[in-house]
C-alpha cells in the first residue's frame, strides 16, 4: 500500500532481483528496438510503403509499444533521439556483465 501511488508494483524475489528485471527489460527494449528498425530498412529498401506496413504489422504477433510509437516516428523519419543512445548501452554492457 506505501507504494500504491508509484503505481502498479510488483515483487520480483530477493534483494537485486528487481535490478535484473530492469536489465531484463533493457534487454527486450534494445533488440525489440533493433527488429523494428532492421525490418523498416528491409520494406524500405524494397519500396514498401512504411505506414502500410506498420498498419499491417499492428495486430499481429510483431505488434507492440516499440511497433507503434517507433515505427510511427520511423515512418516520418522522426530520428530526434528521446535518451541518449550512452544510458542504453550502459545498460546493455550491465546486463552482460550480470551475464
Amino acid at each position: 500500500r506505501l507504494l500504491a501511488p508509484c503505481g502498479r508494483t510488483t515483487h520480483m524475489g530477493p534483494v537485486g532481483t528487481g535490478q535484473l528485471t530492469k536489465l531484463a527489460n533493457q534487454i527486450v527494449v534494445a533488440g525489440t528496438l533493433l527488429a523494428v528498425a532492421e525490418g523498416f530498412a528491409f520494406a524500405r529498401a524494397g519500396g514498401a510503403d512504411l505506414a502500410a506496413v506498420r498498419t499491417a504489422l499492428a495486430g499481429g504477433l510483431s505488434d507492440s509499444t516499440i511497433l507503434r510509437q517507433h515505427g510511427e516516428r520511423m515512418v516520418h523519419a522522426d530520428y530526434a533521439p528521446g535518451s541518449p543512445a550512452a544510458q542504453q548501452r550502459e545498460n546493455l554492457r550491465n546486463a552482460a556483465a550480470q551475464a
